[in-house]
């Protein structure tokens, strides 16, 4: 069985998980306080869709949604929200595409 493993929001090259979180690991590693959280890789969204038998290429939202994660991926996402979460409350969580928040171009709403 395949393991899957959430990064702590430091050292997070932008290419595996966006500039976003490749941001906020610069901020931590330069001292600045940062929220505790973990990163997901963006490898598992192919992943996610494989299990799932989705296309890559413009996956149906629907299908999306409706779709399960492998047991394995589930049990990490789980872990960290109950590492993060230890009272049950819910958690923010934040997207960062690998080519999002580029440096010529930064909006909200630019990806669904």
């Amino acid at each position: 069985m395949k393991t899957y493993t959430l990064s702590p929001l430091d050292h997070l090259p932008a290419a595996d998980y966006g500039q976003k979180a490749h941001r906020l690991a610069l901020l931590a590693e330069w001292g600045y306080p940062i929220c505790e959280g973990f990163a997901v890789p963006a490898s598992w969204l192919q992943e996610f869709l494989h299990h799932n038998s989705l296309s890559e290429k413009q996956p149906d939202p629907n299908q999306i949604l409706a779709g399960d994660f492998p047991d394995a991926m589930a049990q990490a996402l789980r872990s960290a929200w109950q590492t993060l979460s230890t009272d049950g409350q819910e958690l923010i969580v934040r997207s960062s595409a690998r080519d999002e928040d580029a440096f010529d171009r930064s909006y909200a709403g630019v990806y669904e």
